[in-house]
């Protein structure tokens, strides 16, 4: 026998089996159900078989379940002022964000110098103020509508002169002269 041959009995044997599972499976229903379903009968007697689910493994990636929080392990806990907490408990005790602490810490600061250092407003905190006076004063203009403001001065000529020259005749020092 060949290895062919011997693939393709195994083949057969397999779906045969198979067979037989579903039909004990169907009597089973029908035994539940007390009922014929006539889908199931019409698949006993195809001999259906349901499409091959592909394996997607993104889907399963995402099903996977999430350890419980008992699982985790215990928070570091950090001795300041003669006790000893978490640095959440530490966060939520001075209204400092728990990044901020961390921050500090890995600047190498001692926990005590991280608590006690007040947070300053740096960036956008910061420069919020003058950008809000800023951002109106920018409003006010914008309402004020296009076009040339009421006490613009009028021109008092191009700087040229009366009559027209070549421009390296031209001398700024004469716009006040000729105007």
């Amino acid at each position: 026998m060949t290895p062919a041959e011997a693939r393709e009995i195994d083949r057969q044997e397999f779906e045969a089996e198979c067979a037989a599972v579903r039909r004990r499976l169907y009597e089973h229903l029908l035994k539940v159900n007390g009922r014929r379903d006539t889908h199931v009968q019409r698949c006993i007697s195809r001999g259906y078989e349901a499409p091959r689910q592909r394996f997607n493994v993104a889907t399963i990636a995402h099903a996977r379940m999430k350890p419980s929080p008992a699982a985790r392990r215990p928070a570091a806990t950090y001795e300041a002022f003669g006790r000893v907490q978490t640095l959440e408990q530490w966060a939520n005790e001075y209204g400092i964000q728990i990044g901020t602490i961390r921050t500090r810490l890995k600047l190498r600061w001692t926990i005590e110098a991280a608590l006690s250092k007040p947070v300053k407003n740096t960036g956008y905190r910061a420069h919020k103020k003058v950008l809000n006076e800023v951002l109106r004063e920018s409003r006010v203009v914008a309402s004020l509508g296009r076009g040339v403001v009421s006490d613009f001065a009028p021109s008092k000529g191009t700087g040229g002169g009366s009559t027209a020259r070549e421009i390296p005749e031209i001398d700024f020092s004469e716009m006040s002269e000729n105007a």
